[in-house]
């Protein structure tokens, strides 16, 4: 059975704390969770409740989604403590960070910490392509998350997305789903205007956790929807 399910990320306009957002997913039936602590801050002040803890544990993939830009050795070095405090408490799958140019990777290399890369969207010009997924990961070992909609605004093909799931072979640890129309590059797969390109992309996706990134409401046939999507794409093709 493939595992899906959302990042917290995508109930950002419900005002909805870690907690309550679990328990809908659950509630809606997910078995997948990423937490988006992408604010620098919010991630190292962060203390998981022992509520979290066990909605958390409920899940049968969790990934966090740390801050993007880690440049200094100091800063290298508290965002791993953070990372392995927060992996620790919540059972994490890994936690993703974004390339950047001047990231000192070398440094993340054996913490023991399971570090994701992720391929970044047409604003970016690296870690856009297979060959700098493969080099990531063998120079410094991360594992990879695989963003089909940063794939499309690249490639609006898709033609790349076996070039990237080729080259990621184990080290996929999972894939980000959403699409985008005129006001949102991470919608709902309901309201994306490449819906049909992102559902054929997921039809590619067998054996890893698949993760919308989309904004959402908090309706569960809404979002049940969605994860119908996720697992059962070929229905609508």
């Amino acid at each position: 059975m493939k595992y899906v399910g959302f990042s917290t990320g995508c109930l950002y306009k419900e005002r909805m704390n870690f907690e309550e957002i679990l328990r809908f997913y659950l509630d809606i039936g997910a078995d997948a969770v990423e937490l988006s602590l992408s604010n620098l801050r919010n991630f190292h002040n962060y203390r998981p409740s022992k509520d979290m803890v066990n909605l958390a544990n409920n899940f049968e993939f969790v990934a966090i989604h740390g801050p993007v830009n880690i440049f200094s050795p100091e800063d290298v070095k508290k965002y791993i403590e953070t990372s392995r405090r927060l992996t620790e408490a919540l059972g994490s799958d890994g936690v993703i960070f974004h390339p950047h140019e001047g990231n000192n990777y070398h440094l993340f290399s054996n913490s023991g910490v399971k570090f994701l890369i992720e391929n970044l969207d047409g604003s970016s010009t690296i870690g856009i392509t297979p060959e700098e997924f493969k080099y990531f990961r063998e120079t410094y070992g991360f594992g990879c998350v695989l963003d089909l909609q940063h794939v499309y605004e690249h490639d609006s093909s898709l033609l790349t997305l076996d070039k990237f799931l080729t080259d990621a072979e184990k080290d996929l640890s999972h894939v980000h789903a959403s699409g985008c129309n005129e006001s949102c590059i991470h919608a709902s797969l309901r309201d994306s205007d490449n819906r049909t390109e992102i559902i054929r992309g997921l039809t590619k996706i067998k054996n890893v956790p698949i993760i919308h990134e989309g904004a959402i409401e908090k309706d569960p046939k809404f979002a049940k929807k969605e994860l119908e999507y996720l697992r059962e794409p070929e229905k609508f093709i």
